[in-house]
């Protein structure tokens, strides 16, 4: 009992073990009333799993391991039913059935057992259940399992009953294993019981597997990741800064530095800033540098500079008087003079302002008092003008040619002297002008009237001779005319008053001699006048005479006709009006004699007659009296028919037949009525069919009737016939029970329609009457105040009050025509008439407009136009062409210092004051000097007509500072260059004609033009390179118009202000030592041309910004875009004009301001060509080669041969269109 009670506890204790079914437990203790096994009350309840090999179900490669802590958060074991592998406890096996089948609970029936009333099972996973029969201790089937349920034969309590398998093994083999969330669960062999470990990661598809609990989070260094369902790593988006926990953090990559203000900041490994100690100067990149505090400024001589960012002192651009605190300051050197208006001596004091003197009795020149006349002062001496110069001494003009007065070259003309304007006599007066007298009435000659007549002019005189005023204004007679003289020329084709005929018109000759027609004659024209009384050939017949037309128009009778005349011929076979007779047809002769059959006879012809009433042996009627037709054809009178037969029939008396009847009751007219069809007498002799507003009919006897157009047979008695008018009825309108509606309104029926005349504020808007006035026309939105006025509900509420219209507009909508009809037609916010309110027009003034959200914007602006104030109220306002205050863009403020600022074409220029000049070329800074610009005689007198405004100095130069740059932008070719200016331009032909102009005693002498900055110069080399040049000025000129696209003309031209061309190396170095200044080195020509070291130079292009980029355009440089083309005038082919003027493509300025340094021409350099020489401070290749450099591309030149890369080279003797020339200077 002890056994029986350990399980029943165990069951009770354990409520897990339910699914292992306690109840059969309880069975087991009703049917065994054994003791244990050998006394072994005290064995344990479950062996220990001691085996070595535990779960041997499971390979060690695949058996899952299981978490070293079991225990339950209650303390209790974690499992309750012994795992596969346990060892198995020979007390809870059946008698004898181990040894059955090798395992404990299977047993086989038949087979002895050693055990009474012990339970087994037919196998594993199988339904029949075992029972040891104690009468033969045999095992015999006691049951099969029903349903899902299988045999246990694990289980020592509920082993060899009936069990539920485990749900999860349900369709499963015995030692499969599945999935229970994270437990991996191991099918008993019986299915009823299972095993299960926990995975540590995920369990799926029968195996633990994963390196991760799905939902977990981590970071893989930057990358945050999450465990995916099937417990892998699924790495996210990298962390810009740090990642912590599987989320990013932080505000920086770990290891970066920044700076906050001058204290230094490190990005700690969390991606937090860390604050270093504060720099002394300037906290760059994290880290502090610099030897001043930005923002400082000083002065360096002339040069203002400024600290920046990095504690880097940065020159700025050098002051063109006084620097001072580090910004420039003055407007003169100290010490300089001037003089300024009203003859006043100025001097320039330390600050750099002038300080005036007393003003000059005479004349203020530099800044001294000189001269004995007034400058500009003008008089005469005699013919020759005189001028008071700058040093106030007359200066001799040119002699006038005519008269001067007040020192000015006046009039046209000498004094006294004579001339005719066309017929006005003039006489010079004593300032030269000619001075106008009357009008000759006929010949103006030396100043004097003459003549008779005006010359050219022609009459008739007497005799009809023509008559010619000569030049001196006097007749001269002619031949004399054939027919008539007319305005002194001879015309006319008749004699006046002579007559002719013009087929039957009469022609007269009138007093000009030209025929004039008179009427056409009716017959005949002869000698000019009309006769005869017919046309000549026109046929007639008088009676029955033919006459013929004359040739003078007269009738000529010919032989009377026998028959007929007609037509003036005689025809016909008879004497018309005569009769005939053609058998029973009888004939009368026509009017053209012809026998012309009349209608045949119906009973006898005689003598062309018809005669006779009949035809003979035919009956008749007449009346009720039968006729016989005789031979005459006359009828004669039978017996009259009475009595029984009054009916007269085809000449026989018959009675009345069917359906007639002789209502009258006279046999005189027989049977007169028929019943059938006759309404008066309608089936009987009395029926009568109505007639009222109808027409009767009797068909069989029976009466019908067909209403009259607008009546009706309403009530459908036909006796009554159409008793109603359906034209006015309003219950019969137009046919029978149409009734006109008359709701809201009089109903009427006029000509068979209704119609309805509705009351006050009702309306018939669907034209139906049957319904009457249908609509309210006082409320109606489709029908307000009358049909079809429909409120319109576009953008709006609308509503109808009163029968009138009105409408509440939606945001942004406005009824801006006051007409509520068409709703709210207006959207403020796109309409450019009304935008954001009525009447608010945006202005499309030089642009296009469009009005955006209700405000009005420009959305693109005509060529040479902007918007700068932002307002499309008044469109592209503003002519960047011409507005100084916006010149080329919007703010852009032409500089007014020391001139007049101008924007030409949207380029500043500005027109200097006496004593200033715009040397630099640079408008933005204005009249920036005080001298005359220019180093060389070349800019003497020039004219300012280069750059984009075509108002800029073509000497203006600039100032480069020394630096280190890489040549070719190429790290392995570094070159140091000491400062140096250079020309904004290129050499023009007008600067090159000064050259010309004193050549050839203008050569350069020997070591001439040397760079005081490059040792090894040796300068002009007069006995090697005067052999080169042309011997003559002639030769010069002849030399330089080479090709044909030569810039010189050897007169002045239109190409001044274009760059000179066609020099070889030799002229372009003899023209800069001449100006005063030399050829650049190619090592400081491609410092210009880069913009100096990076970041701001190295460019790729001279324009390149940044200095990497390979754009190039048109607005760029004059070069060619394919062979042949070149697109400096925008025109095809390659001409001069694609040689544009200096100056002229700003777009390709230089970072330093110079204007075509790639492209228009190539520059000769000083240096032989050789390979970069390293090192290069001022380096220059003075020796050796057969080629000079020329840099920079030309007109001929593509995109590619334009960067600042390339390097030419060719023979010096080189002349081209292509090969021009840029001076500096030391």
């Amino acid at each position: 009992m002890a056994w029986k009670l350990r399980w029943l506890l165990c069951c009770g204790c354990v409520a897990s073990l339910a699914s292992f079914g306690c109840q059969a437990i309880v069975g087991i203790e009703d049917i065994s009333e054994s003791p244990p096994v050998n006394g072994a009350d005290s064995a344990p309840d479950v062996a220990p799993d001691s085996s070595p090999d535990a779960n041997p179900d499971v390979s060690p490669e695949t058996q899952p391991e299981t978490s070293p802590d079991t225990t339950q958060p209650d303390g209790d074991a974690s499992q309750d039913v012994t795992q596969d592998g346990d060892a198995p406890n020979p007390l809870d096996a059946p008698d004898g059935a181990e040894g059955d089948a090798g395992e404990p609970g299977v047993a086989t029936v038949g087979q002895p057992c050693t055990k009474p009333s012990a339970l087994a099972c037919a196998g594993h996973a199988q339904k029949l259940v075992l029972f040891c029969d104690p009468s033969t201790n045999k095992w015999t089937a006691l049951q099969s399992c029903s349903g899902q349920q299988l045999c246990d034969t694990q289980d020592g309590v509920t082993q060899g009953s009936c069990q539920d398998p485990v749900a999860l093994c349900i369709g499963h083999q015995p030692a499969d294993k599945v999935c229970d969330g994270k437990k991996l669960v191991v099918c008993g062999p019986d299915l009823v019981t299972s095993t299960s470990t926990d995975c540590p990661n995920v369990c799926a598809a029968g195996a633990c597997s994963g390196s991760c609990t799905p939902q977990e989070k981590d970071c893989q260094g930057q990358v945050p990741r999450t465990c995916d369902a099937q417990g892998a790593w699924q790495p996210e988006t990298a962390c810009p800064y740090g990642c912590d926990q599987g989320a990013c953090t932080g505000e920086c990559v770990p290891a970066s530095k920044q700076c906050n203000g001058k204290i230094p900041q490190l990005c700690d490994d969390k991606g937090a800033w860390q604050d270093g100690t504060a720099c002394g100067f300037a906290c760059v990149a994290g880290d502090c540098s610099g030897s001043c505090a930005p923002g400082e400024k000083t002065c360096n001589a002339l040069v203002p500079q400024q600290c920046d960012q990095t504690g880097t002192w940065q020159d700025g651009a050098a002051c063109p008087f006084v620097c001072t605190a580090g910004a420039c300051t003055g407007e003169c050197h100290p010490d300089d003079k001037q003089c300024a208006a009203g003859n006043t001596p100025q001097l320039c004091d330390a600050n750099g302002t002038w300080q005036s003197g007393a003003a000059c009795t005479a004349v203020c020149s530099a800044g001294d008092c000189v001269g004995s006349c007034t400058p500009a002062d003008k008089q005469c001496s005699g013919k020759i003008p005189q001028t008071c110069n700058s040093g106030g001494a007359w200066i001799d003009g040119t002699a006038c040619a005519h008269v001067c007065k007040s020192g000015d070259c006046i009039g046209v003309c000498d004094p006294n002297a004579k001339q005719c304007s066309n017929k006005i006599p003039q006489t010079c007066d004593a300032d030269g002008a000619w001075q106008s007298g009357t009008a000759c009435p006929f010949v103006c000659s030396a100043g004097t009237c003459s003549g008779e007549c005006n010359p050219g002019a022609v009459e008739c005189g007497s005799g009809g001779i023509p008559k010619l005023c000569n030049a001196q204004g006097l007749w001269e007679s002619s031949t004399q005319c054939q027919y008539v003289c007319i305005a002194g020329v001879c015309t006319g084709e008749c004699s006046p008053g002579a007559k002719q005929c013009s087929g039957k018109t009469p022609q007269t000759c009138d007093g000009q001699g030209q025929w004039q027609n008179g009427t056409a004659c009716q017959y005949v024209c002869t000698a000019g006048s009309c006769g005869g009384v017919c046309n000549p050939t026109d046929v007639q017949c008088a009676g029955n005479v033919p006459q013929l037309c004359d040739s003078s128009g007269q009738w000529q009778s010919q032989a009377a006709c026998s028959y007929v005349c007609a037509a003036g011929q005689c025809s016909g076979v008879c004497v018309p009006g005569s009769k005939q007779c053609s058998g029973n047809i009888p004939q009368l002769c026509d009017s053209s004699g012809q026998w012309a059959n009349q209608a045949a006879c119906p009973f006898v012809c005689s003598a062309g007659a018809c005669t006779g009433g009949c035809t003979p042996g035919t009956h008749q009627c007449n009346g009720s009296v039968p006729q016989t037709c005789d031979a005459g054809g006359q009828w004669v009178d039978g017996t009259a028919c009475t009595g029984g037969t009054p009916i007269c029939n085809a000449g026989a008396c018959q009675p009345c037949p069917s359906g007639y009847a002789n209502c009258d009751g006279s046999s005189a007219n027989g049977c007169e009525v028929n019943l059938n069809a006759d309404p008066t007498h309608c089936g009987s002799c009395t029926k009568v069919c109505s007639t009222v507003h109808a027409t009767a009919t009797c068909t069989g006897g029976n009466c019908a009737i067909v209403c009259a157009s607008g009546w009706g047979n309403c009530d459908g008695n036909i006796d009554t016939g159409c008793e109603v008018d359906l034209n006015t009825s309003t219950g019969n309108c137009g046919s029978c029970a149409k009734a006109c509606g008359s709701a809201n309104g009089t109903p009427s029926c006029a000509s068979g329609v209704c119609a309805i005349a509705c009351g006050s504020g009702w309306g018939n808007c669907d034209g139906v009457t049957d319904n009457g006035c249908e609509v309210d026309l006082n409320s109606s939105l489709g029908n307000c105040g009358a049909c079809g006025v429909v409120c319109s509900p576009i953008n709006g509420q609308p509503s109808c009050t009163s029968g009138t219209c009105a409408i509440q507009c939606n945001t942004d909508f406005g009824n801006c025509d006051n007409n509520a009809a068409n709703g709210c037609e207006v959207a403020f916010k796109t309409d450019m008439n009304n935008c954001g309110q009525c009447g608010h027009v945006c202005s499309t003034a030089h642009g296009t407009g469009a009005c955006q959200g209700g405000i009005c914007v420009m959305l693109s602006c005509a060529t040479g136009y902007d918007d700068c104030n932002n307002t499309g109220d008044d469109g592209c306002e503003v002519n960047l062409n011409t507005d100084e205050g916006n010149c080329g863009t919007c703010g852009h403020v032409c500089n007014s210092y020391k001139g007049t600022p101008v924007c030409n074409s949207g380029w500043c220029g500005i027109d200097c004051g006496i004593g200033r000049w715009n040397c630099d070329g640079d408008p933005d800074n204005g009249c920036e000097a005080t001298l005359a610009c220019g180093f060389g005689p070349s800019c003497n007198q020039l004219a300012t007509d280069c750059g984009r405004s075509g108002m800029e100095s073509c000497c203006a130069n600039r100032g480069i500072t020394g630096t280190t740059f890489n040549r070719s932008n190429d790290s392995s070719y570094p070159a140091t260059v000491s400062s140096f200016n250079i020309d904004k331009y290129e050499v023009t032909v007008g600067r090159f004609r000064k050259f010309v102009a004193g050549y050839p005693t203008n050569k350069p002498k020997n070591g001439e033009g040397k760079n005081p900055s490059s040792v090894g110069d040796p300068g002009w080399q007069a006995l090697a390179y005067d052999p080169e040049l042309p011997s003559t000025q002639a030769a010069l000129t002849t030399a330089i118009k080479c090709g044909t696209q030569p810039t010189w003309t050897d007169a002045p031209g239109q190409n001044e202000n274009r760059p000179m061309n066609c020099v070889t190396w030799f002229e372009a170095y003899a023209f800069c030592i001449w100006d005063g200044g030399r050829l650049a080195n190619e090592a400081e020509w491609n410092l210009v041309a880069a913009g100096g070291p990076a970041p701001a130079g190295q460019r790729y292009y001279p324009w390149s910004f940044p200095s990497s980029s390979t754009a190039i355009d048109p607005e760029n440089a004059s070069y060619s875009t394919s062979s042949g083309q070149c697109n400096g005038d925008g025109l095809p082919g390659c001409t001069v004009a694609d040689l544009i003027r200096v100056g002229w493509r700003p777009l390709g300025y230089t970072r330093y301001g110079q204007a075509e340094m790639a492209g228009n021409v190539a520059e000769w350099v000083v240096d032989w060509y050789a390979a970069y020489m390293n090192p290069c401070t001022n380096c220059a290749a003075y020796s050796g080669g057969t080629n000079r450099v020329v840099r920079g591309g030309s007109l001929f030149g593509l995109a590619a041969d334009l960067d600042t890369l390339k390097r030419g080279h060719v023979l010096p003797t080189a002349r081209s269109a292509g090969f021009g020339i840029r001076c500096v200077r030391n």
